[in-house]
C-alpha cells in the first residue's frame, strides 16, 4: 500500500511505533474518479477505529482476526474456542484484555460485511 501511494508509514520520532497516514488532496480525488472500490477508503475506517488502541490491543486485534480465519476455514470457529485459543498463544493478556480485543474485531468484521452486502 505504501508503495501505491495510498498509505504513507513513518517512525514515530519519539522512537516507539510509528505514524501511518492515508492519501488526501489532489491525488485522492484523481484515483477515487478512477478507482470505484478504492482500498484506501477501508484503510481510513480503520485507522479511525484504532487510533487511540494500545499496541497491546492491536496485537490481539492482529492475532484475534489470523485465529478467527483459521477456525472459519476449519469450520470450528466459536467465540469460547477463539478466546481460549488467543489466551494459550498469549498467556500474559488478561481475559479482560482479551475478550476487549475480541470485541473489537467483531465489530471491524461486522462492518465488513455491511460493507460487503451493500456492494453486492
Amino acid at each position: 500500500m505504501q508503495d501505491t501511494g495510498f498509505l504513507t508509514i513513518t517512525a514515530d520520532p519519539s522512537g516507539y511505533g510509528y505514524r501511518i497516514k492515508t492519501m488526501n488532496g489532489e491525488k485522492k480525488k484523481w484515483i477515487k474518479n478512477k478507482v470505484k472500490d478504492l482500498p484506501g477508503d477501508r484503510i481510513e475506517e480503520l485507522v479511525e477505529l484504532l487510533r487511540d488502541q494500545p499496541v497491546r490491543i492491536l496485537e490481539l486485534i492482529a492475532t484475534a482476526h489470523f485465529i478467527y480465519k483459521d477456525l472459519e476455514k476449519k469450520n470450528r470457529f466459536s467465540e469460547n474456542t477463539l478466546i481460549s485459543d488467543l489466551r494459550a498463544l498469549k498467556p500474559h493478556f488478561s481475559e479482560k484484555e482479551v475478550k476487549d480485543a475480541f470485541r473489537i474485531m467483531k465489530g471491524i468484521e461486522k462492518r465488513k460485511n455491511e460493507q460487503s452486502s451493500i456492494l453486492i
